[in-house]
């Protein structure tokens, strides 16, 4: 009974205790979708508590029926032959269900819209209502109708977003096992959520792959209500909850090898006290690319939903999006450099914070990511961004530490910002990263000469005649190894000026002559 023409994806959110952030959820990926203009429709199934018309309050009609309503008419109804097939289902859809849809409610007012259908009016007779409802009978009496509502919404819709009961109640199992393509089990971090969700994913998954439903279901595991403030108890339980997805879809999709390490650093959704109270929608009010914000984690899982790739191979995607940002980076990064444009620098920032979120463990972007800090710094003097650029490079060491480069541009940018402080301090701590660049690269001229800027940047804070003859030596170590240096030379001729300056030396001029 496959119907042509779908285009929509069903998408459960499912949770097997409350308090865990699903309908919050499922508002967020919802007006992210609507954000990206898709059409979307959300269905609150969470019929004993329901929930998500409060996101909606300022556009909702709060007299409406609902979907509570809508499955006691079609329990009712009599036009259903016993053996019902799809046209006969779509033509109770076609002249039936709109009128329990509520179209275009805008959350808190802002420009998206979304089609939502409520659980119903919420009267005193709600209740009396829904005892009313029989679902095993009327699922018995017509198996399919879940399944074809399911295909005729797909028709109408990008996306169908369920948000279902918590539990195993009748509706539970109609919402994960017969409705959706994809099913996301939202957990916290406690044994009778994790155990909960691994039991229905594995119910939901051998009822599809068991039943003549030819759509495939994805199982999409999102960790919500991240508390970090414990990171020894954290990984504790994060290794329990990867070890137990990975199982599970290693059994169901016979798989040899299933990592999910990738997917769940990326998406995870963290506990932020801010969101405690009310309804919430930060996508709509934040900056979905800062990785600080709970935002960016929900647009980090509306990227898995829509890439629609197995989570298991997430790492070679995240991968090749990361490198593709990251050279993005690298572009507005040297174009910044060469305007002195503080915009351009702050934009190239973002896309290696945007890399690393999908790669977390690319050194260059964190090397990269210090350097944009470090000439921002230099633009605009500011010692708090040197700073942090020093902790990138200390990232990016410890993800490679034989990079040569990142000891390199650490030392400029301690050098930059002793310059700025007239410190000696950071002008010997520079030395000391030009001398681990040049351990582990002795043809690094670049580290030479840069080893060279900074002694006699200290030599003319100390007056020490000594240390410009060292920086000579480490000028003229750079020039051998790249004789077409222009920028060693320069540096050597000044370095020779000041000291011919210190000493009021005439034969110094007129070699510092030579080397400009």
């Amino acid at each position: 009974m496959e119907s042509t023409n779908i285009k929509g994806k069903t998408i459960t959110f499912y949770s097997y205790k409350g308090g865990v952030g699903r309908s919050m959820a499922v508002v967020n990926i919802g007006c992210l979708m609507a954000k990206s203009g898709y059409k979307v429709l959300m269905m609150d199934w969470d019929l004993e508590a329901p929930g998500l018309d409060t996101f909606f309050s300022d556009s909702l009609d709060i007299k409406k029926d609902g979907l509570l309503d809508f499955i006691t008419l079609a329990s009712a109804t009599s036009s259903f032959k016993k053996d019902a097939d799809i046209e006969d289902y779509n033509k109770f859809f076609e002249t039936n269900l709109s009128q329990f849809i509520q179209k275009g409610v805008n959350p808190n007012k802002n420009n998206i819209k979304l089609d939502l259908m409520s659980s119903g009016k919420t009267d005193k007779n709600y209740s009396k209502r829904l005892n009313k409802i029989n679902w095993l009978a009327f699922y018995k009496k017509q198996p399919a109708f879940f399944r074809a509502l399911a295909q005729f919404l797909e028709q109408q819709y990008d996306y169908i977003l369920i948000d279902a009961r918590t539990g195993l109640a009748d509706t539970s199992g109609i919402c994960t096992m017969l409705m959706p393509q994809t099913l996301v089990t939202v957990f916290s971090l406690n044994k009778q959520n994790i155990e909960g969700v691994i039991k229905v994913a594995k119910q939901s998954l051998e009822y599809r792959f068991s039943s003549n439903d030819e759509r495939e279901l994805t199982v999409l595991p999102l960790p919500s209500r991240i508390d970090s403030d414990n990171p020894v108890e954290l990984q504790k339980w994060y290794d329990t909850y990867k070890n137990e997805f990975e199982k599970l879809f290693k059994d169901a999709y016979l798989l040899n090898e299933c990592s999910l390490a990738n997917y769940f650093d990326t998406i995870s959704i963290p506990y932020k006290s801010d969101y405690a109270y009310g309804e919430n929608i930060p996508v709509l009010t934040e900056n979905i690319h800062f990785d600080k914000l709970i935002s960016y984690s929900y647009n980090q899982f509306y990227s898995i939903i829509k890439n629609d790739t197995p989570i298991w191979t997430i790492k070679k995607i995240n991968i090749q999006q990361a490198n593709e940002l990251l050279n993005l980076g690298n572009t507005l990064y040297e174009l910044a450099k060469l305007q002195n444009n503080e915009k351009l620098y702050k934009e190239s920032i973002e896309k290696y914070k945007q890399a690393i979120a999908l790669n977390p463990t690319d050194a260059d972007a964190y090397n990269n990511w210090g350097n944009a800090l470090s000439g921002l710094a230099k633009l605009q003097n500011n010692e708090d961004l040197y700073k942090e650029s020093f902790e990138k490079y200390k990232q990016a060491i410890a993800l490679n530490p034989t990079d040569a480069a990142a000891f390199n541009n650490w030392g400029i940018a301690l050098s930059d910002l002793a310059k700025l402080q007239n410190n000696e301090d950071l002008y010997k701590e520079s030395i000391e990263k030009y001398k681990q660049a040049i351990a582990l690269n002795p043809t690094y001229a670049a580290a030479f000469n840069n080893w060279g800027s900074a002694l006699s940047d200290l030599a003319k804070l100390q007056n020490n005649e000594s240390l410009f003859q060292e920086s000579f030596e480490k000028y003229k170590q750079a020039i051998a190894l790249n004789p077409t240096d222009a920028a060693a030379f320069y540096n050597l001729g000044t370095a020779i000026s000041d000291l011919a300056k210190l000493q009021n030396n005439e034969d110094l001029y007129k070699e510092s002559f030579e080397k400009y």
